[in-house]
């Protein structure tokens, strides 16, 4: 999608620190973490929300959010993992392609 950044990173024409990637998702650190291990997980189909989003991405995010919760849990130890979902401005949501 034309002037989606994560359509770009996708593309490779914006730059990520990649930590994960599959055929249908790609997680990489956030520019602007919140704390320790913040991490973006997209699906790779433009999808502007939960309710644009295709069973499959859908799928494939929330296994790759589990699996990078996991790590982060390894690697971090923290107190607590927080997964977190905005759909629309109201709620939030500041990039509109579908993220965790």
């Amino acid at each position: 999608m034309s002037g989606c950044i994560f359509c770009e990173i996708v593309d490779g024409r914006a730059p990520c620190e990649k930590v994960y990637e599959d055929d249908l998702s790609l997680a990489f650190m956030d520019i602007f973490p919140v704390a320790p291990g913040h991490t973006l997980v997209i699906p790779k189909r433009h999808a502007r929300d939960i309710f644009e989003i295709d069973a499959a991405s859908l799928a494939a995010v929330s296994r790759a959010s589990q699996q990078l919760a996991h790590g982060i849990r390894k690697a971090l130890a923290p107190d607590g993992i927080m997964v977190m979902q905005l759909n629309g401005a109201a709620a939030g949501q500041t990039v509109f392609h579908y993220h965790t």
